[in-house]
């Protein structure tokens, strides 16, 4: 089922945060996790984690990218990780016109309700075909991204494919270029009241409890006023112009899609955001595109996961190894059970290269950390508080959107 979108504008300011984290944290030595057995090719995905806690075992579930096919694993943490079943739960579509007929893997899974074994998902998908004037694989492919959402009734081992989240027209008839939108991370909000999606020049929202196609809204402009699917290139266009003023400039949207403290550009990604319930703030976790980015990583911090912290706060421990070093960290994201959770107690997932095997893709590996509130932190959380934009306007913004989608 396709629901109607909704055009609501809303005004966002900016919340003015202190001078240093309110937090600390504190990083345990790294430990390698190995792929179950030689049929997962790469096991540590090109996206943040699908991760969740089985229905009836207090299990985790995992599902890995297995080029162009999906395979799920599920054990009591992630060294101890078993296929079920051995066979790919999703595979890539064949039709060239499809939005991930050049792959497609999950990037957040979500329960419908505890208690029973119904799933949705939020699915990156890939087409790298161009009117013939490039080839879609190899060097010198371009491609374009989408995201699309998948239900399951069986906790995630048979997946249906539904209607897209959110799309730009890809553009058949110019020569071949990276583009689209596909989120790096998709977050269920706090309260329950919907989710956000983040990349680094994006943000998106629905108040749908199940964020289902049709919902989401993207950030332009100082409000949530753009819709999440377009269709075509002259709609496209037409919100540049409207909202922006410009003239069919393809690029310029960053300059007006980016959040409160999120509009340095050298915010590249990608980018992982999860909510600490210890800390009750979203930590968004950011690397670098480019070799000499992904050698280090970041985090900031925001109440409402719409105004973000202006600083860059150093994770230490790869933060000392030179531009020259060996390395190189990517799609960290902090969870403790399942995506976009974190706790006092929490695990930072990543992926390093080169491989210790000389195999493509990424090794995987966690590190456990500890959040400490800083002397104060109860004063400065109640600051961030009374500044979010969790307020009239935004409950106003919930009871519209529930009220068309009559939920």
């Amino acid at each position: 089922m396709r629901y109607a979108f909704v055009l609501l504008c809303m005004t966002i300011w900016a919340v003015p945060f202190p001078p240093e984290a309110p937090f600390s944290f504190e990083f345990a030595e790294e430990t390698y996790i190995p792929a179950p057995n030689d049929k997962f090719p790469v096991y540590f995905p090109d996206a943040e984690l699908a991760i969740a806690v089985e229905n009836d075992v207090d299990e985790l579930m995992f599902w890995t990218d297995g080029v162009n096919m999906t395979f799920r694993t599920e054990g009591p943490d992630f060294t101890q990780q078993t296929p079920d079943p051995m066979w790919s739960v999703m595979n890539s579509s064949s039709d060239k016109n499809a939005v991930d007929v050049s792959g497609d893997w999950l990037n957040s899974v979500f329960r419908v309700k505890k208690g029973e074994p119904n799933l949705f998902a939020f699915v990156h998908g890939e087409n790298h075909y161009f009117n013939g004037s490039v080839g879609p694989t190899g060097k010198g492919h371009r491609e374009w991204n989408f995201a699309f959402y998948a239900t399951s009734e069986d906790d995630g081992r048979t997946w249906k494919k539904q209607g897209l989240v959110t799309s730009d027209p890809k553009p058949f008839n110019l020569p071949a270029h990276n583009g689209g939108q596909s989120p790096d991370s998709f977050l269920r909000l706090r309260d329950g009241a919907g989710f956000m999606a983040f990349s680094p020049g994006v943000a998106m929202r629905t108040s749908d409890p199940l964020g289902r196609p049709g919902t989401w809204l993207r950030y332009f402009n100082g409000s949530w006023s753009y819709p999440g699917v377009l269709t075509n290139e002259e709609e496209v266009y037409y919100y540049y112009n409207k909202y922006c003023g410009f003239k069919n400039n393809w690029k310029d949207h960053v300059k007006c899609s980016r959040l409160p403290g999120l509009d340095d550009r050298n915010v590249a990604g990608p980018v992982t955001v999860t909510y600490n319930k210890y800390l009750d703030l979203y930590v968004m976790v950011f690397t670098r595109w480019g070799s000499t980015g992904w050698k280090r990583m970041y985090m900031k911090y925001s109440y409402d996961a719409i105004n973000w912290d202006e600083q860059w706060i150093p994770m230490v421990w790869n933060q000392t190894e030179e531009n020259s070093s060996e390395h190189e960290y990517q799609w960290a994201q902090i969870v403790s059970r399942s995506t976009g959770v974190s706790d006092k107690e929490s695990w930072v997932l990543y992926g390093k290269t080169p491989r210790q095997h000389g195999r493509w893709g990424r090794d995987f590996f966690q590190r456990k950390i500890t959040f400490h509130k800083k002397e104060g932190y109860s004063t400065v959380h109640e600051k961030l508080k009374d500044f979010s934009i969790i307020s009239s306007m935004q409950k106003d913004f919930v009871w519209k959107m529930k009220k068309q989608l009559k939920l």
